[in-house]
């Protein structure tokens, strides 16, 4: 019974080791996951907003563009509004006989 209880022990202390190694490289492999979704998303977040960086004048632009052509189209309708009055007061006057 002895050379049986030291065999079962050898065993189990076999196992443990080997349960210890893969432990160890599950938790090694954990850790450089998460290294690599981290620098994956510092990746992402930085292209945004290095994207963003460099686009931002030409988005300036054009919205600055954007404001003038819809000043100008204000500025044709008040023309046109004007216009219109002043061709409403014309109809009103009098006809020369």
């Amino acid at each position: 019974m002895d050379s049986d209880l030291k065999k079962a022990v050898e065993e189990s202390l076999e196992l443990s080791r080997e349960n210890n190694k893969i432990l160890r490289r599950m938790q090694s492999n954990l850790r450089w996951g998460r290294a690599f979704r981290i620098f994956y998303w510092v990746i992402i977040i930085g292209s945004m907003l290095g994207t963003y960086y460099y686009f931002q004048p030409f988005f300036e632009d054009l919205l600055k563009r954007y404001n003038s052509v819809m000043s100008t189209f204000s500025q044709l309708q008040k023309t046109g509004s004007s216009t219109n009055d002043l061709l409403n007061t014309l109809n009103a006057l009098p006809k020369p006989k």
